[in-house]
């Protein structure tokens, strides 16, 4: 079994979606704890995991291959989620 490390950088290189499917698989649940965690409501915390996948797609090329991928992730997902409590205050 590939690690999400070897999921996401193969998506990298082929755009294959089904590639990056498998990553969101093995990684969207515990960026959900953290977002349920940070956000107030279910749906925002939902909204913030999706928000955090369209940026690692936007910005997949600034994650280093030799870094493990869920921390990059929770820390685009920590700033989104910090973006929109400041945006509701």
């Amino acid at each position: 079994m590939e690690t999400p490390e070897e999921l996401f950088a193969e998506w990298r290189r082929t755009r294959e979606p089904a590639l990056l499917g498998a990553v969101f698989d093995a990684v969207a649940p515990r960026l959900l704890g953290l977002a349920l965690h940070l956000c107030r409501e279910p749906a925002d915390a939902e909204d913030a995991v999706q928000a955090t996948f369209l940026t690692a797609i936007e910005k997949a090329e600034s994650w280093d291959e030799r870094r493990p991928l869920e921390p990059w992730l929770g820390g685009i997902l920590t700033r989104r989620a910090q973006q929109r409590a400041a945006s509701d205050a």
